[in-house]
């Protein structure tokens, strides 16, 4: 099981696996095993792509208070419906034939001031909704819409990791440049602009590079990071100009991955997955956790994934002090906002007793 899971291969075999055809975007076909885990699996592969692809550090006021809120119950609620199609307002959506093809849609997403970017692979563009208006960017020549991010001035960035571009736009839309993801990192899986280091590309949880200078940052001025230690039990690993604190973060069954979306001065958002270790079908749970800096859960919430039909590559952004979901469904695109309780559901292990 674990060599699945294991960060940076999975990539590798996606890569491995890409069947082209002319004037078509790739094919991704998934090994059997990862198959038949289910969705909530594949959801956890890719979730482990973006271990560092959102790498920002939110800052906070007061630094004794709480920016993610806790209720007493988790709740999800569903934010927004996008219908499928070709149209300006509409999403692209398509289910490639054949064994594991897992087809494409909107890829990835960002949020800034209530507005919402999402990343069509389909339609190949960016379709921005919010605010009681509706407008698109077009990306010509794309090829593998991977990721977006949007800067504190309104800059818009979109990752193409087939053609190793990164897109650089106006808050009004206008191209203003062009960029080449550096040699320095093989596979560009993510965006993000982590604190005094610019916009930067990265690979999984093993490279981070600058994109304006191509130059890879190293491990320890990299504002923090999430490890594997065993089956049992992850890290996530803080450091500052003065001190550095790792925190042990236990798994009950077995280890599904560990990605950092949001540190503030006091809280840390994360999503974990959780992995059955019984035999059969391989099972898997996965939440959004909000701990303090001394490692006690605040809150959680579980990620609604029973009706993705198809997994984004960053289906989980944290942006002004909410938790956001994106969730491509039978018949429309969702995007949920997921809100963190001091009781949340866990539903694994009535679904191992279940089998």
């Amino acid at each position: 099981m674990q060599p699945i899971l294991q960060h940076g291969l999975v990539v590798h075999e996606l890569q491995a696996k890409i069947s082209t055809q002319k004037n078509k975007k790739p094919i991704y076909y998934l090994y059997k095993p990862i198959l038949a885990s289910g969705l909530a699996i594949l959801l956890s592969v890719i979730l482990s792509l973006s271990l560092i692809s959102n790498y920002q550090s939110e800052n906070v006021e007061k630094p004794d208070e709480n920016t993610f809120s806790i209720l007493e119950h988790s709740n999800v609620e569903l934010k927004m419906k996008i219908e499928y199609g070709e149209g300006e307002n509409q999403i692209g959506f398509t289910s490639h034939g054949g064994e594991g093809a897992i087809g494409s849609s909107a890829t990835s997403f960002d949020v800034k001031d209530g507005t919402f970017y999402i990343l069509d692979n389909v339609n190949d563009k960016v379709l921005i909704t919010g605010n009681g208006k509706q407008r698109t960017i077009p990306i010509n020549d794309a090829w593998d819409l991977t990721d977006i991010i949007i800067t504190e001035n309104n800059e818009i960035y979109v990752l193409d990791s087939e053609s190793r571009l990164v897109y650089q736009y106006s808050q009004s839309g206008e191209l203003v440049d062009t960029h080449n993801v550096s040699d320095a990192i093989k596979i560009p899986t993510g965006l993000g602009f982590p604190e005094g280091h610019g916009v930067t590309v990265n690979q999984n949880n093993t490279v981070l590079i600058s994109l304006k200078t191509g130059v890879r940052i190293k491990e320890e001025n990299q504002p923090h990071k999430a490890l594997r230690v065993n089956d049992n039990e992850g890290k996530i690993r803080l450091v500052n100009e003065k001190t550095e604190n790792e925190i042990t973060i236990p798994f009950e069954h077995s280890f599904g991955g560990i990605t950092i979306h949001s540190v503030t001065n006091n809280q840390i958002v994360f999503t974990k997955g959780e992995i059955a270790t019984n035999e059969g079908p391989i099972k898997g749970e996965f939440h959004v956790y909000i701990i303090n800096k001394k490692g006690e859960t605040q809150g959680a919430v579980r990620i609604p994934d029973k009706k993705t039909v198809m997994a984004p590559y960053h289906p989980i952004k944290t942006r002004e002090e909410k938790i956001y979901f994106l969730s491509p469904e039978a018949e429309y695109l969702g995007i949920y906002e997921l809100k963190a309780g001091k009781t949340f559901e866990k539903l694994l292990e009535q679904q191992i007793e279940e089998e």
